[in-house]
């Protein structure tokens, strides 16, 4: 008898084996190993797994850090510019506020007083006056020790003014010149006034001159007080007995005398005020801060000790 063909068109006797469809192997059969795929060869192992994640995962850093770096490229330039324009802006305005300072204390000297030169010494001894303030209250000074003096500096730029102004000076030694004449001394009219206002004022600078020096130095600055309050009072007389002021050069003189006043007046209290610049540079130390880190420090050396293993103890 011949053979049958199975539905599959093959030859045999027998059954043909069932299909499961998904080209597996005929049941009963060996199949592929376990922990492989069929056609790519063994799956890798733990170990490789986690290098190919550990590649992966330093690669995404780096993709980080490339961005990171771009980005920060970026934002350096932009800061640049900015800080650059911060300090343009910066740098103008000093300059119009020294332009504003300066320019507007020779426009007020020029304005007031009549001459730009007033404008510059009053600007530098009122800036002179505001250094010595401001060091006075950077150790701490009592307040008064500036506002005193400020307020006798403004007493005596006020009386100067309106002394100078009215000329009082001036006609007290008109009154006097006219009396040396009268009594017989053979004076220009013109200049005697002044003549009698630097002999009046130099003999009058000389003997207090003399009498401080002697106090402080004895012989020799006697001599050196007479001859520098001499010459200081024979210009002094010069100056306030021998010209006639106009409002104007009053009080320019008298704002520069109170500011001369006012400076000289704090520094000779600063000097007599036993003022303590350290002790005020220790109030900026945290001492309670140390000295309790000192405590805790020796407390936690003594706990130390104790819990030390003693010497034959187990």
């Amino acid at each position: 008898m011949p053979p049958t063909s199975g539905a599959d068109g093959g030859l045999g006797g027998g059954p043909t084996p069932p299909d499961d469809g998904d080209g597996g192997p005929p049941a009963g059969g060996e199949g592929p190993p376990s922990g492989s795929t069929p056609g790519d060869g063994s799956r890798p192992g733990v170990r490789e797994q986690l290098g190919r994640v550990r590649v992966a995962a330093r690669a995404l850093i780096d993709a980080h850090l490339a961005l990171l770096r771009a980005e920060m490229a970026v934002i350096g330039d932009q800061v640049k510019q900015i800080a650059a324009f911060v300090g343009g802006i910066v740098v103008l305005a000093l300059y119009a506020i020294s332009l504003l300072a300066i320019g507007g204390t020779l426009f007020l000297g020029e304005w007031i007083f009549g001459s730009i030169g007033w404008g510059v010494l009053h600007g530098t001894l009122l800036a002179i006056g505001i250094i010595l303030a401001l060091a006075l209250l950077i150790i701490d000074a009592p307040r008064p020790l500036i506002l005193r003096p400020l307020a006798w500096g403004a007493a005596v730029g006020v009386v100067l003014t309106i002394v100078l102004g009215l000329n009082v000076p001036r006609q007290l030694s008109e009154a006097a010149a006219d009396l040396v004449i009268s009594n017989g001394v053979a004076l220009d009219p013109q200049y005697a006034p002044a003549v009698v206002a630097m002999v009046v004022f130099a003999v009058v600078f000389a003997l207090v001159g003399l009498y401080l020096g002697a106090r402080s130095e004895g012989g020799l600055g006697a001599f050196q007080g007479l001859v520098v309050g001499a010459l200081f009072g024979a210009l002094f007389g010069l100056l306030f007995g021998g010209m006639r002021y106009g409002w104007q050069g009053a009080a320019a003189i008298g704002v520069t005398a109170g500011l001369i006043t006012w400076i000289a007046l704090m520094g000779w209290r600063a000097s007599r005020a036993n003022l303590d610049p350290q002790a005020r540079f220790e109030r900026l130390w945290p001492r309670e801060t140390y000295e309790t880190a000192l405590e805790t420090k020796t407390w936690l050396e003594q706990e130390w000790t104790k819990r030390l293993p003693r010497p034959g103890s187990k």
